[in-house]
């Protein structure tokens, strides 16, 4: 058995090597889940815009949006390869335009999960606690478009979308209101539910509780149509995208983005 003693010249060496490692690697912030380069990383942010990139051990997520005027806002974000666009303009005082363009593309679940890690990470680094609607359109894009691709069933395939409304065409609604919500069944049965908006902190609001972004009248329809058909025994698939629900949902989808410009903050 040797005696403990004072290192020689190439352990000392050794040792100070692999101490100045570690420091290294710690100052980095890896884990033992992390590598080099994972997570978000902001590469431009002015007023106007933002923009940057997101690694994971799935994959990587590109993003830029930005304000292109007072009134029109645009969003490129690439996962993997596959690009999905938005572009959001208000037309004068009553007319909102909103385009999306999934170029044809299908996400995973894996896409999916990976893209709702990169929106909370997005949130935490520019939220800094504030309230969403206090951001910029263009950062609240950002989210808006996570809840909106994360509110789809996987495989879901998505094409060039164009809808023009009228502002009064989207009804906000608040917390604490009873409201009347109105949906059909497969069977076109026509049902009517009284309820109360935000209960169970959500009903009525577009998207979860991580990646929501208004409230407004159709999003409660859908809201609604899932928690009867849930209680009363009645299939549906989860998120309300069965039989009985879809028409609710494509009605309320678009509203995640459109509340934005309308601060239907509930």
């Amino acid at each position: 058995m040797k005696k403990a003693g004072i290192p020689g010249p190439k352990n000392l060496f050794l040792i100070l090597c692999l101490s100045t490692l570690a420091l290294l690697i710690g100052t980095c912030g890896f884990g033992p889940e992390d590598g080099p380069g994972n997570g978000l990383n902001i590469i431009s942010q002015s007023p106007s815009e933002i923009g940057g990139e997101y690694h994971h051990s799935e994959g990587s997520i590109t993003f830029f949006a930005a304000s292109e005027s007072d009134s029109i806002y645009r969003l490129s974000l690439r996962i993997h390869d596959k690009e999905f666009e938005v572009m959001l303009e208000e037309r004068g005082e009553d007319d909102l335009h909103l385009a999306v363009d999934g170029h044809g593309h299908s996400y995973s679940s894996d896409d999916i999960e990976m893209l709702r890690t990169f929106g909370l990470e997005f949130r935490e680094r520019t939220e800094s606690g504030r309230d969403l609607s206090a951001l910029p359109v263009h950062v609240q894009m950002v989210v808006a478009t996570i809840a909106y691709l994360s509110a789809f069933p996987e495989g879901y395939v998505h094409e060039a979308r164009v809808r023009t409304i009228e502002r009064e065409w989207i009804t906000c609604v608040y917390k604490g209101d009873w409201l009347e919500a109105t949906f059909t069944d497969f069977w076109g049965t026509t049902y009517h539910v009284w309820d109360e908006v935000g209960l169970y902190g959500g009903r009525g609001r577009c998207g979860d509780d991580w990646f929501a972004t208004g409230w407004t009248l159709d999003c409660f329809h859908h809201d609604e149509c899932e928690i009867y058909m849930d209680t009363h025994g009645i299939f549906e698939l989860p998120g309300g995208l069965g039989p009985n629900c879809l028409d609710e949902f494509f009605r309320a989808i678009d509203d995640f983005i459109f509340s934005l410009l309308l601060g239907c903050t509930g």
